[in-house]
């Protein structure tokens, strides 16, 4: 819910700053079907999904335990209140570099430490669920970063 609300929020701001997006005014792909201002909200809502639901999968495969329901379901929840902040942070990046001048590169820096940010709380993460060196944690929080953005990258081309 606290993802959605951020995602929501962040979209009233690119509306208001710099109109309309380019997913609901798109026709090729899937973004033929979006026709409203709620669609990108949830399509968004969906695909910054994908950073909790990866993060948490790779704590479970971690730790060694089943992949279902029940283990993934805490670590997710926990995920969703890092990938809320995250996700206004891109947003907001993507609103600023769709700016002229010299908010397109303000936009490209709240990028940068965006991804260094979320990157460092993965890390954190990682090192003090499952107990481990700082080195090991960079390794599973990549892994995971690298898998939710290739997930991410392919599911975002349907909608191009």
């Amino acid at each position: 819910m606290f993802l959605l609300l951020t995602i929501a929020l962040t979209h009233a701001a690119e509306l208001s700053l710099v109109g309309q997006d380019e997913l609901v005014t798109g026709k090729t792909g899937l973004s033929a079907f979006v026709s409203d201002d709620s669609s990108p909200i949830l399509v968004r809502v969906a695909f910054f999904s994908l950073f909790p639901l990866i993060m948490a999968a790779r704590m479970v495969r971690a730790r060694h335990m089943k992949l279902d329901r029940g283990p993934l379901k805490p670590p997710f929840y926990s995920q969703c209140y890092v990938t809320a902040p995250f996700a206004m942070m891109v947003s907001g990046a993507s609103i600023l570099m769709r700016m002229d001048g010299v908010w397109a590169v303000a936009g490209f820096a709240l990028l940068v430490f965006a991804l260094l940010w979320f990157g460092t709380l993965q890390i954190l993460w990682f090192a003090h669920h499952l107990r481990t060196g700082y080195w090991r944690a960079a390794g599973h929080a990549s892994r995971a970063m690298i898998e939710a953005l290739v997930l991410f990258t392919i599911v975002s081309q349907i909608f191009r």
